[in-house]
């Protein structure tokens, strides 16, 4: 009897061992498998990421020519701003800042030439 016990433990230890071995090679499968898929996953997020740093990052061909393009549009700009000043001081009739540096040094000399005539006035 005791040794029909032992045998019936050890058959219900076996079917017991075998089945969790039929689990855990079934979990096993499965685990492969999102493993796999993990690993595609990946591949395309790579992909992705590759064609969004290469729309981010452009070339230096490309980038030198839209910073020469940026200079020319700046330097346009500026040339027009001025181009504009000039008119609206024009218009306004007030001198320009040329006109007045001249007028400035037209003084000057002129206040020179009194200072020159009004010592030669104290000295007679």
């Amino acid at each position: 009897m005791a040794t029909t016990n032992q045998t019936k433990f050890a058959e219900k230890m076996r079917e017991s061992l075998e089945q969790a071995q039929e689990r855990l090679s079934g979990i096993e499968d499965e685990a492969q498998k999102v493993f796999q898929e993990i690993i595609e996953r990946s591949k395309t997020s790579r992909k992705e990421m590759a064609k969004m740093m290469a729309r981010l990052n452009p070339d230096k061909a490309t980038v030198k020519q839209w910073q020469g393009k940026a200079k020319n549009v700046s330097a346009d700009l500026v040339h027009r701003f001025e181009e504009l000043r000039s008119r609206a001081i024009t218009y306004a009739g007030v001198a320009s800042r040329s006109q007045v540096d001249a007028l400035a040094k037209d003084l000057d000399k002129l206040s020179r030439k009194l200072d020159k005539l009004m010592g030669a006035k104290k000295k007679a």
